[in-house]
């Protein structure tokens, strides 16, 4: 199974002053940046997708793409201040013949959780949390994750999915990622920088519970370094796509 998760980088958040580094006519071409998406998305044939940042239009694009062989879950929009709407959530692709339809979709407000099971197991209800968190203060985020301890700790779930963008630096010593795991026992694999706009920065994750016995490789999708313009030029996304794969 191959997971992917990736925050595509809604246009509605684009401004120059953000990204004084990338070519204006790179930064506000949507339909090219469109296109290198939804072709990085083919070519890692990833079974399950976690996207952040889905705006309408990508969304219809997705569901043009991909509506043959994955069932779309999409949620809310995501509100990230209180006096201002926006227009960008989470969406949750699974792969057809992998996967039953969605049951129980949740909106997080920060995200979108499902339940679901495998094909080849329908004994095993699987929960997939798909979050972008806050991006301001890391009480915000420790708050958001202790909304999600209902589910984390269920003993209902045998296995549980959970990624997104948890917009803070990974370390073995950091807060958050030491919560995640202490108190609801999941396992953080990537280790690898996601985001470089400000400075590198490694903040999109897949964590895993119900896993223990199979084998996890964890991969940034990056063949461009530390080069951003060409990173933005070929994958049109602040963010790089991190996956896992589970043998």
């Amino acid at each position: 199974m191959k997971i992917l998760s990736w925050n595509i980088l809604a246009n509605e958040f684009i401004q120059e002053r953000y990204y004084t580094m990338i070519p204006s006519q790179l930064l506000f071409n949507r339909q090219k940046r469109q296109e290198r998406i939804i072709e990085t998305l083919k070519q890692t044939e990833a079974d399950l997708m976690l996207l952040q940042e889905v705006m309408q239009s990508e969304y219809n694009l997705l569901h043009s793409e991909f509506n043959k062989t994955y069932h779309l879950i999409r949620g809310k929009y995501i509100q990230w201040q209180k006096n201002k709407r926006n227009y960008s959530g989470n969406v949750i692709l699974l792969r057809k013949n992998m996967f039953s339809p969605a049951k129980n979709s949740i909106d997080l407000g920060f995200g979108l959780a499902i339940q679901c099971h495998f094909l080849n197991n329908n004994e095993i209800p699987l929960l997939i949390l798909n979050v972008h968190l806050d991006d301001l203060t890391q009480k915000n985020r420790l708050q958001q994750i202790k909304e999600l301890e209902p589910l984390l700790l269920s003993q209902y779930h045998a296995k549980i999915i959970l990624g997104g963008d948890f917009n803070e630096h990974y370390t073995p010593a950091a807060r958050l990622y030491k919560t995640l795991s202490t108190n609801y026992h999941l396992t953080t694999y990537n280790r690898e920088p996601t985001y470089y706009i400000e400075k590198k920065m490694c903040i999109d994750h897949i964590l895993l519970k119900g896993f223990a016995k199979k084998k996890i490789d964890s991969k940034v999708i990056n063949d461009f370094g530390d080069d951003v313009v060409q990173q933005f030029t070929n994958y049109g996304s602040d963010h790089l796509p991190v996956m896992l794969t589970s043998k």
